[in-house]
């Protein structure tokens, strides 16, 4: 089976802007340069976008484990690890669509 490639739509799009704004507003309302530090605003963007489209941004926040890792038999421990590393694998994902589409735009 093919997999279609991922593009920007409409929606997504106008997310971006907002949350490009949003920061905007936050960080010129602190008295700080806006677009200095670029992986912040990339961070953000994406946190932003992750909220609604995690499968495509990834999670807000990575998962926690539900128990300590000191409490974790090997099997959960290695399933805690690859269910980690997939959500930093799609975090990557949205990072490097926001900076793509940053580049784009500005």
């Amino acid at each position: 089976m093919a997999s279609t490639r991922w593009t920007w739509d409409d929606e997504k799009t106008d997310a971006f802007l907002l949350a490009v704004r949003n920061y905007k507003r936050q960080k010129l309302g602190e008295g700080l340069e806006w677009d200095s530090d670029k992986v912040l605003l990339w961070e953000h963007i994406r946190k932003s976008l992750g909220e609604k489209w995690e499968t495509d941004f990834g999670k807000a926040e990575p998962s926690s484990p539900v128990k300590p890792l000191a409490e974790m038999t090997k099997d959960e421990y290695r399933s805690y690890v690859q269910e980690l590393k997939e959500e930093k694998e799609v975090i990557s994902k949205g990072l490097t669509r926001v900076k793509n589409k940053y580049k784009g735009n500005y």
